[in-house]
């Protein structure tokens, strides 16, 4: 699936945090799902191990980013 997160901030400087979960689409709702950032700005945002939580770090200016994460329930084959 395609996710879009928008992030509006008003202030000086984006702390940073939990931008939201890019967790893919299963009606399976007991998967667990292992997600990981293939291409990016891995040095700005980051998925932690075993989550699908996409994190920013903070950031003091706009931008665009178009990110492609992994992911896998362990039973199945990968998705993008």
């Amino acid at each position: 699936r395609t996710v879009e997160i928008f992030v509006n901030y008003y202030g000086n400087l984006f702390p940073g945090g939990i931008l939201g979960s890019v967790k893919p689409q299963d009606p399976d709702v007991l998967d667990t799902f292992h997600c990981s950032l293939t291409s990016g700005v891995t040095s700005l945002f980051s998925i932690p191990r075993g989550t699908c939580d996409l994190n920013s770090q903070p950031r003091s200016t706009d931008g665009t980013f178009d990110l492609t994460v992994l992911s896998n329930d362990g039973v199945h084959s990968t998705v993008t």
